[in-house]
C-alpha cells in the first residue's frame, strides 16, 4: 500500500460548495449569513466531513482565543477609569 493509498478521499474536497463553504466559514461562525446561505453551508457540513472537520478545527480555534484574550483589569485600574470618567 503507498502513502497515498492510505490517505482517505473525501469526494467532496475541493468541490465548488466546499470552496463557498471555507470561503464563508468565518461569517457562519459568527452568525452574519443570511438564512438561505447558513442554511445552504450547514447541510454542506453535514453531507462533507472534509469541511466538517474544518469547520470544528475553526470553532475550537476561534473559541480558545477568545477564552485565552480575556484580560482581568485590576479593580484599582477600574475605579480610576470609572472616577475619570465620572469627573468629565
Amino acid at each position: 500500500m503507498t502513502e497515498h493509498d492510505a490517505t482517505p478521499i473525501d469526494p467532496c474536497a475541493g468541490s465548488d460548495p466546499c470552496r463557498q463553504a471555507v470561503a464563508e466559514l468565518y461569517s457562519y461562525l459568527d452568525g452574519e449569513l443570511d438564512d438561505s446561505t447558513r442554511g445552504t453551508i450547514s447541510q454542506h457540513l453535514d453531507d462533507c466531513s472534509h469541511c466538517l472537520e474544518t469547520y470544528e478545527f475553526h470553532d475550537e480555534l476561534k473559541a480558545v482565543v477568545a477564552q485565552r484574550c480575556r484580560e482581568s483589569v485590576p479593580d484599582e485600574l477600574r475605579a480610576r477609569i470609572l472616577a475619570a470618567l465620572v469627573e468629565e
